[in-house]
């Protein structure tokens, strides 16, 4: 993955109302349609181009063989503490790249930007400049990868190390878990894994 932390000055101090968060997504999925679309005028569902489109498949998705949804493919994390009501002239903020085509993706997301920043936000039209302060990617030679996991990996497959004990996970962001079509609040640990699988098989 690609993690890259970014940058916002604002022209003028700049009110959110919401997560800012939110906003930084907004202000990515307009720009990032105006410069990658080639048919702005079409429905991304209808267009014969939602498999290439990076607009898509940042903000769309796309159906998996198996009929379920693509993972989005990148996050978005706060650096600074910023909450909704709060006016600010300047924000930092981490975004991360996942899969194999991370460092390809990062150029178009950086134009996206900048464009962004010259057309400005909210309905004052407030330009911001945008720079990058720090990025790392990130591989782990010596460990399998997601792609050798997945390929390798059998629900049979008795080749491994048992774990006993508890582990506790905390969600970072809300938590929408479906298994077998249904959204539920319960969930076994083999029910979790096997959607984290199918996640990791979206990502390759």
């Amino acid at each position: 993955y690609l993690s890259v932390d970014c940058h916002l000055d604002f022209a003028s101090p700049v009110r959110f109302g919401v997560n800012p968060l939110f906003m930084i997504r907004s202000i990515l999925g307009n720009s990032l349609r105006h410069e990658c679309c080639i048919g702005l005028k079409s429905k991304c569902g209808a267009c014969e181009n939602t498999e290439e489109c990076l607009y898509n498949i940042f903000f769309e998705g796309i159906q998996t063989s198996s009929g379920g949804m693509r993972m989005h493919p990148y996050s978005l994390h706060m650096i600074d503490d910023v909450f909704p009501g709060s006016t600010i002239d300047s924000f930092n903020f981490r975004i991360i790249f996942y899969g194999n085509n991370a460092a390809s993706v990062y150029p178009y997301v950086y134009v996206a930007f900048v464009s962004a920043g010259e057309r400005g936000i909210t309905k004052e039209r407030i330009p911001f400049t945008f720079n990058v302060t720090k990025t790392g990617l990130k591989s782990h030679s010596g460990e399998i990868s997601i792609r050798d996991a997945v390929e390798n990996w059998s629900e049979n497959d008795n080749d491994y190390n048992p774990f006993s004990g508890r582990i506790r996970l905390s969600m970072r962001t809300p938590l929408r878990f479906q298994y077998r079509g249904h959204y539920g609040m319960d969930f076994t640990t083999r029910e979790l894994f096997s959607c984290l699988m199918r996640r990791a098989t979206g990502m390759i």
